[in-house]
């Protein structure tokens, strides 16, 4: 009963979610709804004490509160989606606290890291590809799922055209000379998706990229680096060297400026603790230094 209606919510946004965020809704919404049957609760009886009970459930898992901010967040949504179909008659949302984030400082990565890193790729199995790959995050600020689909058609003179990513939104994003090149050699006379596994076959997947963060993070001091990191890095150098917010909204593909905050917060306390942040190529700041 109460899978019927998780199955609803995910076929509705599978019409416009990249399959990162629906991935992300299955794996929530999956675990809400394990605790569910464990409860004997059914959807359409859900109130709020069934959310505040929930949540006293995911604190008592162990886990931060950060994750269980994650974890909620999902089933927050499809709360409201229930309540918005009608499937409930309330919005049991409303007034429900969770406990303060203890989210860890995120501390961009700095030149001698990326070079470290650089330096363990290029001395390791499918060096071109996962240096392109590692690089496509740091120096565009790309998601996954974008690196992963992205085909040779959309790589320009200085530009990489992302076709309908995050909520089927396509965008101009700027690529430095040095990528380019890599990007090209690594294709050679080969056309279509760029990125394929280690017989040249298919498609990379989500399991490829994890494997390449996970032998990243082997690496001593590199336990935080994860490639999110690295957009979170785009943006921070972006700011911190000079760059402007509209321009940054439009090159990481974002419709407000409301998540741009925490990377000014971030440019900022690079300000104070003076890390040695990596910097962007020239071709993202040759307008500012005509002026």
């Amino acid at each position: 009963m109460n899978e019927f209606y998780i199955q609803k919510f995910i076929m509705q946004r599978k019409s416009y979610l990249a399959p990162d965020s629906i991935r992300y809704y299955m794996e929530n919404l999956t675990r809400f709804e394990k605790w569910l049957s464990i409860s004997n609760l059914n959807i359409p009886e859900l109130t709020s004490d069934n959310l505040r009970q929930y949540i006293i459930y995911l604190g008592l898992t162990g886990i931060k509160n950060v994750s269980l901010h994650t974890y909620y967040r999902a089933v927050r949504v499809f709360c409201l989606w229930l309540f918005q179909e009608g499937f409930i008659n309330t919005d049991i949302t409303q007034r429900i606290k969770l406990p303060k984030d203890d989210s860890e400082i995120v501390i961009p990565l700095t030149k001698d890291e990326v070079a470290a890193i650089d330096y363990y790729i290029i001395n390791s199995e499918m060096a071109l590809r996962n240096f392109c790959i590692f690089h496509l995050f740091l120096d565009c600020g790309l998601r996954r799922q974008e690196v992963i689909n992205l085909k040779s058609d959309c790589i320009g003179k200085n530009t990489l055209t992302i076709k309908n990513s995050k909520n089927n939104k396509s965008r101009i994003v700027l690529i430095p000379e040095f990528l380019k090149l890599s990007i090209n050699n690594y294709l050679g006379n080969r056309s279509g998706i760029v990125f394929l596994d280690r017989y040249n076959k298919n498609q990379i997947t989500i399991s490829t990229i994890k494997k390449l963060f996970a032998n990243i993070k082997n690496l001593p001091g590199m336990e935080r680096v994860h490639a999110h990191l690295l957009r979170h890095t785009f943006a921070t150098s972006y700011l911190y060297y000079g760059g402007n917010m509209e321009m940054l909204r439009l090159l990481m593909g974002h419709s407000s400026y409301t998540i741009l905050q925490n990377y000014v917060h971030l440019a900022a306390q690079e300000e104070l603790i003076g890390s040695g942040l990596y910097e962007l190529d020239e071709i993202f700041f040759k307008n500012r230094r005509k002026n």
